[in-house]
C-alpha cells in the first residue's frame, strides 16, 4: 500500500489533477443520479397523493337577492356569474365575486314563472312555463372583450327563437330537446302524453306548425324526462312507477319497459336523469339513493338497479353535476352530502341552510349555488378534483352505462 501512494505521489502534477477531478466528478454524478431519482419519486408522490385525497366543502359567500320566489339557479363556465330565474317572470344576472346585481343583463319575462328547465343537451337554453301554460325558451351568453390587458366578461339572455309563446295548457310537467335544427317539446297531463315536434328550428327565427304525436297512457304520470339523444323518454309516477318510451325518427311513441322505483309502502322523493340520461338517480324516504340504468339485453330494453347509496336523512333534492357522473343531495336538515357513481362512494358531507327552494353545481364541479325560497343565495366550495378514484374501482369490476354488466 504504502508503495502504491509512493507511487502515485510520484506521478507528473498533471495526472494527480485528473486522477483527482475525475473521482470528484464521479462522486457528484452519483449524487446527481440519486438526487434525480428523489426528485422523480417525490414529483409522482405529488401528483399521486390527491387523487386518493378526500373531497371537501367550504362555505363560500351568502347573497340576498332581490327576488320573491327563486324557481332555477344557474352558473356560467368561468364561475363568475349567477343566474337567478323569478317566479315572477324576473331574470336576473348576480356578480359572484361582489354579490352585487349586474345593471343591464336582466330580462322581464312580463309571465308569471311557474317552471323552468333546460333545454337538453345544451346547457345555457331554457325553457320557461308560464302560469297561464304558456311555454317560451331562452338563449344565455357570456361574451368576454378585452380592452388591453383588461378583461371584460358580459351577460346577456333573450328569446333563442322569438317573442312567441306555446300554448300547451296547464300540463303536470314537460321536458325539451333541441338537436339537428330539430325541437321537441314532450309534456303530461295525467294519462295524456304530447310530443310535438318542431323541424327546422333555428334560433332567432319562428317555429313552424309542429308535427303532434297525442298518446292516452293506461296511468298518470307526475315526471317526464328525454332520454339520450332524445330517442327515449322516462316517465315517472309519485308512487315511483317508471316507464320507458321509445321515440322513433317519425316521432312515433311505443312502450318499451314499466317497472317500479321504489318498493311498496316506500315513497319517491326525488329523482333526476344523470349526465347523458342513460341513468335515473332515484331517492326514496328511507334515505336510499338508487342509480337505474336503460339496459338493452337479448329481451328487449329494461331499467336495472346498478348501485345504491345510503343517506342518514332522506334526500329531498338531486343535484347532478353538469359534465361528469358525480351528484350531491339536500335534506330536509341542510345536509349535503357529494356521492360519485362510478367509484361508488361518498366523498364529504356539509351542514348547510334547510328548506332550499332550488341548489345547482356549476360547470367546473366545484362551486353549489343553493337559493331559500326567501331569496337568500348560498354558495359552497367544491374540492372535488378525482371523484372517479376508489379501491373498488381500481380492483373490481365496475358497471358503467351501455354495459349489460360490469367489467
Amino acid at each position: 500500500m504504502r508503495e502504491a501512494k509512493a507511487e502515485l505521489h510520484l506521478l507528473p502534477g498533471r495526472r494527480r489533477w485528473v486522477n483527482t477531478i475525475t473521482q470528484y466528478v464521479v462522486a457528484l454524478g452519483g449524487a446527481a443520479v440519486i438526487g434525480a431519482i428523489a426528485l422523480i419519486f417525490f414529483y409522482l408522490l405529488w401528483v399521486v397523493a390527491p387523487i386518493f385525497a378526500g373531497a371537501s366543502v367550504d362555505d363560500g359567500s351568502t347573497y340576498h337577492l332581490d327576488v320573491s320566489h327563486p324557481v332555477r339557479l344557474d352558473v356560467n363556465e368561468s364561475d363568475e356569474i349567477g343566474l337567478v330565474f323569478d317566479g315572477s317572470g324576473q331574470v336576473e344576472f348576480l356578480d359572484l365575486a361582489s354579490g352585487t346585481k349586474r345593471s343591464g343583463g336582466g330580462f322581464d319575462l312580463q309571465h308569471d314563472i311557474s317552471k323552468v328547465k333546460p333545454v337538453y343537451p345544451e346547457g345555457t337554453r331554457y325553457a320557461v312555463l308560464s302560469n297561464d301554460g304558456e311555454l317560451n325558451f331562452l338563449q344565455a351568453s357570456y361574451p368576454i372583450s378585452f380592452d388591453g390587458d383588461e378583461r371584460t366578461i358580459g351577460a346577456e339572455i333573450d328569446y333563442l327563437f322569438s317573442d312567441q309563446w306555446l300554448d300547451i295548457g296547464q300540463v303536470r310537467d314537460f321536458d325539451v330537446h333541441f338537436a339537428d335544427s330539430t325541437l321537441s317539446v314532450a309534456y303530461i297531463d295525467r294519462r295524456r302524453l304530447v310530443l310535438e315536434r318542431y323541424t327546422d328550428a333555428e334560433p332567432e327565427f319562428d317555429l313552424d306548425i309542429p308535427r303532434t304525436r297525442d298518446l292516452e297512457l293506461e296511468r298518470s304520470y307526475d315526471r317526464i324526462i328525454f332520454g339520450p339523444r332524445g330517442q327515449t323518454i322516462y316517465l315517472v309516477s309519485a308512487d315511483g312507477g317508471v316507464a320507458v318510451l321509445e321515440v322513433t325518427r317519425s316521432g312515433n311513441l311505443s312502450l318499451l319497459h314499466h317497472r317500479q322505483l321504489v318498493p311498496e309502502r316506500v315513497r319517491l322523493m326525488a329523482l333526476e336523469p344523470l349526465l347523458g340520461r342513460y341513468s335515473l338517480l332515484a331517492a326514496d324516504d328511507q334515505g336510499k339513493i338508487t342509480q337505474w340504468f336503460v339496459v338493452r339485453g337479448d329481451f328487449g330494453v329494461t331499467l336495472e338497479p346498478v348501485r345504491q347509496f345510503q343517506l342518514p336523512v332522506p334526500a329531498t333534492h338531486i343535484i347532478p353535476e353538469p359534465r361528469r357522473k358525480g351528484f350531491a343531495t339536500l335534506d330536509a336538515q341542510g345536509g349535503l352530502h357529494l356521492f360519485y357513481t362510478t367509484s361508488h362512494r361518498e366523498l364529504a358531507d356539509h351542514a348547510t341552510v334547510a328548506g332550499a327552494a332550488h341548489a345547482v353545481i356549476s360547470p367546473r364541479s366545484d362551486l353549489l349555488l343553493l337559493a331559500t325560497p326567501e331569496g337568500v343565495l348560498e354558495s359552497f366550495e367544491l374540492h372535488n378534483e378525482h371523484p372517479e378514484i376508489s379501491f373498488s374501482a381500481l380492483w373490481s369490476k365496475v358497471w358503467y352505462e351501455g354495459y349489460k354488466e360490469p367489467v
